[in-house]
């Protein structure tokens, strides 16, 4: 199993940070069926930039999000074979705040 990591690229104020897109990995760019195989798109949830910027209802310190694992995506399916689809918790960045809520600030 991979490991995952939260990274935090800026806290741009006390409830506001820039944190690396888990869905891409940072890199922008995404398959069109979340399989890695291709056609590449811009990544839907950092919209192209490898990174999400957040608001936080709470208080960082960040984890993995427990959901998905840290990877920002769920399956469809109970057996992880089917088509993915981005995490509705995490809303694709991949980490939670430890206490309260957060929202992606497009």
């Amino acid at each position: 199993m991979s490991s995952v990591s939260v990274t935090i690229i800026q806290e741009v104020s006390a409830n506001r940070f820039i944190l690396k897109c888990a869905c891409c990995s940072g890199s922008g760019s995404m398959s069109r069926d979340h399989d890695n195989r291709g056609p590449f798109v811009a990544c839907s949830v950092c919209n192209g930039r490898g990174a999400a910027l957040i608001e936080v209802d709470g208080s960082a310190p960040f984890v993995s999000c427990a959901l998905c694992n840290g990877t920002g995506e769920q399956s469809r399916d109970c057996d992880n074979r089917g088509p993915f689809i981005i995490c509705k918790k995490c809303l694709g960045v991949g980490a939670q705040p430890i206490a309260g809520s957060m929202r992606l600030v497009k």
